[in-house]
């Protein structure tokens, strides 16, 4: 509060992340400066919190948290200048919600990454390409339920088609539970460097994201997608991607989901075709350029070329 009260009269925009940091700041920010604030969900929490009560129906945890975040989120829309969430099926949600309650909310969807490079994936040997990954941080619990549910449910199915294939489980924070599935065929490596990761993507047959539940446009998928690496991912990891169905592979049940991975793994021609489809379907949706053409109307006098003065 002190230091906004200082600094305040010098910032006119402030880019506030997730509806908990929402709730301590934006207050002060209004308080000790006229800055516009542009808000950013990354995905509508009490949402996806609902549909993990919808698998765990008896967990008063969970109900609590989804009853606190929806009250909260609902709260902050229509105090923020800008109200930014990755997925269109999130912001017609905030939409819908304003009408029926008529709120004025300025709610647009935005990139869930802005890219400035592309890898090249033209000339790859895919002879070297065996293995998957699944990228996620695994305190997150529909990433850690996800890995469980993969690995028990699909891989036995995949390695008995396929014999000898891997799988990856890169992310910070593993919880016990998938320290436990580590063994021949899974590889849990906790956090890694942006460069090992790349390595990994540079390396991989193909990434899943085994997603049972969620919210939200998901970046691992997106991310993917960048370096041209197919992907098999369900309903939950698919929320957003809609206009990528030619080529993204989607399946909820364990045994299709598996089929789905082995035709990636064994068909050349299918997995060039879905590469290229990726990274030109990313190409357009989300580089940098796509992403200020959505925030640039809520930054007036705002060039993004200009260097920012101290």
């Amino acid at each position: 509060d002190e230091w906004m009260r200082v600094n305040g009269p010098y910032i006119d925009y402030a880019f506030i992340n997730r509806p908990e940091v929402a709730e301590e700041f934006a207050p002060t920010i209004r308080k000790h400066s006229r800055a516009s604030i542009l808000f950013y969900g990354h995905d509508i929490h009490h949402l996806r919190l609902q549909a993990q009560l919808a698998l765990d129906p008896g967990n008063s945890e969970v109900a609590e948290s989804a009853r606190y975040f929806k009250r909260l989120e609902e709260q902050l829309w229509p105090q923020m200048d800008a109200v930014y969430y990755p997925s269109h099926l999130e912001t017609e949600h905030i939409l819908e919600w304003a009408a029926i309650n008529r709120k004025a909310v300025n709610a647009w969807t935005i990139p869930v990454y802005a890219y400035d490079d592309f890898p090249d994936v033209s000339h790859i040997d895919l002879r070297d390409r065996h293995d998957l990954m699944f990228v996620a941080s695994f305190s997150h619990p529909p990433n850690a339920d996800a890995a469980v549910w993969f690995v028990n449910e699909v891989l036995p199915i995949v390695t008995a088609a396929m014999p000898g294939v891997r799988v990856f489980l890169i992310g910070s924070n593993p919880s016990s539970e998938v320290l436990s599935l580590a063994g021949d065929q899974v590889v849990v490596t906790g956090f890694v460097s942006d460069e090992v990761l790349a390595d990994h993507y540079r390396k991989a047959r193909l990434a899943v994201a085994p997603l049972q539940y969620g919210a939200g446009m998901k970046g691992k998928v997106i991310e993917a997608m960048r370096f041209g690496l197919p992907t098999v991912t369900t309903q939950a990891g698919a929320q957003g991607l809609a206009a990528a169905s030619a080529f993204l592979a989607v399946e909820d049940d364990a045994a299709a989901f598996a089929r789905a991975v082995v035709v990636l793994l064994r068909d050349d021609r299918v997995w060039r075709e879905r590469s290229e489809a990726a990274q030109c379907f990313v190409r357009k949706h989300f580089s940098v350029d796509a992403l200020w053409e959505i925030v640039r109307s809520d930054l007036p006098g705002f060039d993004r070329e200009q260097p920012i003065r101290p």
